[in-house]
């Protein structure tokens, strides 16, 4: 799924990309926009050239293979098949709604990038636990909403007096 992401202003300072030519820059801005939460994406040339660039029938095999060698995307296998991931992308994202599509790397990598490593999977089980309760508390709002429709600003002082428990019993909790 392809999401929005921030470029930050040390990505135009970044000596190495000033490098690489305008294409291999571009490249790795598309990347973000393909990769899962975790800075991965499949390695597959052809899946990513149509996913940045639909419309144009040109070779990108040599720009992936710059930013391999910078160091900007970082090669790996895991069951047969093979993966980037996107070297400091969670240090640079600022990530609300997680999801997590791929197998992150083997520790062998991970001990390379100790400063960018992805969250093992019952930190990504806390995160999740986190989205869900905000959930459940937006749900709560929503049914608490319903009971006590605001009618104007005298609503609100006796709102306001309700304590957590008189919403509770009022929902029958």
């Amino acid at each position: 799924m392809a999401r929005a992401r921030i470029i930050t202003p040390d990505f135009w300072l970044d000596e190495e990309l000033a490098k690489t030519s305008e294409r291999t820059r571009l490249i790795y801005i598309g990347l973000w926009n393909f990769a899962d939460c975790n800075g991965i994406i499949e390695n597959n040339t052809e899946k990513i050239r149509v996913q940045i660039f639909p419309y144009q029938k040109i070779d990108i095999k040599k720009n992936l293979d710059e930013l391999i060698k910078l160091k900007k995307i970082i090669p790996y296998m895991i069951e047969k098949k093979d993966y980037f991931w996107i070297k400091n992308f969670r240090k640079y994202q600022k990530l609300k709604n997680p999801y997590y599509k791929y197998p992150i790397p083997p520790s062998s990598i991970l001990q390379q990038y100790p400063t960018d490593t992805p969250p093992e999977p019952k930190e990504r089980e806390k995160e999740r636990e986190k989205e869900r309760e905000k959930e459940r508390e937006k749900e709560e709002k929503l049914k608490f909403n319903k009971l006590y429709p605001l009618k104007g600003r005298e609503n609100n002082e006796n709102l306001s007096k309700l304590s957590k428990n008189d919403f509770k019993s009022k929902m029958g909790k």
